[in-house]
């Protein structure tokens, strides 16, 4: 698997953690946009997260999309990466709330549960 692949998972995970707090836009939208430039990733993942957006995709799908392919893509550094930027966004001006938190903590779980103890990722909150 390319990693255009695993990007893209970044955007599903991103768009069903910004969906589950309700209307995707305004502020909100352009943080994320900015907050992504940062990234060597980050066109990548956008263009994936306006793409679940412009089909409306459900919650479920995405988050279950993103998480087959980090599982079929395996143990990977940048993980940890898009989960920091995550922490970040929870942590300014509440962009993620609790339902956004309690959505990744639980995709971290199952991501846990499946590489074992071989790849621990953790995030505060």
């Amino acid at each position: 698997m390319n990693k255009e692949k695993l990007y893209d998972a970044f955007g599903e995970l991103l768009y069903a953690t910004f969906k589950v707090e309700g209307a995707i836009r305004g502020e909100v939208l352009v943080k994320l946009e900015e907050s992504l430039a940062h990234y060597n990733w980050g066109a990548a993942a956008l263009w994936s997260f306006n793409y679940e957006q412009d089909h409306n995709r459900s919650i479920e799908d995405a988050f279950d999309k993103a998480y087959y392919t980090f599982e079929e893509f395996g143990p990977n550094e940048e993980y940890a990466t898009l989960f920091s930027l995550l922490e970040r966004l929870s942590n300014k001006k509440h962009y993620i709330s609790k339902r956004g938190r309690v959505m990744i903590e639980k995709f971290k779980r199952r991501l846990n549960k499946k590489f074992s103890d071989r790849y621990i990722l953790t995030m505060a909150g």
